[in-house]
């Protein structure tokens, strides 16, 4: 296959595409996001922006290579520097399967029902707002509810590979 041919199909890829293949998000997210953008002719950025999903930073460089194309790199380290990326990928989305949603864990804590969650996740679809943002809205949690919540779904994301011990010692002061 010619560099052309390459930076052709590279250069027109759905952004959808584009930011799965960057482990930003996962599949389910894209269609979700997708679904919501047939409902709204909205742009997917804008979207995907409003829910929280991904940073302007993230957009906009997904966005850039979405326009320019990427160049496989060649010579000394390519086949490195793919393999290490391919284990971050692998990672990230080993993380988003590890993550309990956040109804789960307003649920475990007592401040929701699971009715509460299942009107919110209607409204969701509807909408497209985060769930959070909803159930503050209608008033089912406050923010500082919202918050201890998010971060406890933050913490229960395992942190795995070299220096996790060290790093588990010194969040405990273990380590001196």
């Amino acid at each position: 296959m010619s560099q052309a041919l390459v930076n052709h199909e590279a250069r027109w890829r759905r952004l959808g595409e584009l930011l799965v293949m960057r482990g930003l998000l996962g599949d389910e997210e894209v269609a979700s996001a997708l679904a919501d953008q047939r409902r709204s002719k909205r742009r997917l950025g804008e979207i995907l922006l409003d829910r929280g999903l991904i940073s302007a930073a993230a957009l906009d460089s997904t966005l850039a290579e979405q326009a320019s194309g990427f160049k496989p790199e060649r010579g000394f380290g390519a086949g490195l520097r793919e393999a290490v990326e391919e284990q971050r990928q692998q990672r990230v989305r080993a993380q988003r399967q590890r993550r309990r949603p956040l109804g789960q864990v307003l649920v475990r804590q007592g401040h929701v029902t699971d009715e509460e969650i299942n009107r919110a996740l209607a409204e969701q679809a509807k909408s497209g707002k985060l769930i959070g943002e909803i159930l503050v809205e209608h008033g089912v949690v406050s923010t500082p509810v919202l918050s201890r919540a998010l971060e406890e779904q933050a913490e229960a994301e395992v942190e795995t590979g070299f220096g996790t011990g060290l790093r588990s010692a010194l969040a405990k002061g273990g380590a001196t």
